[in-house]
């Protein structure tokens, strides 16, 4: 079973190659505290 950090991991990498302008930015920036818990409680299950 993948892990949420690699499922997340993969998620902002293939995000990061489709996107431009301040949305990738953003991606490259990163995810703060409560994206990351929002994500893993909701996205993820």
């Amino acid at each position: 079973m993948v892990s949420f950090k690699g499922a997340h991991a993969a998620f902002i990498q293939g995000h990061l190659g489709r996107r431009t302008g301040e949305r990738r930015n953003r991606l490259e920036r990163g995810h703060g505290h409560g994206e990351i818990l929002f994500a893993e409680n909701v996205w993820w299950p």
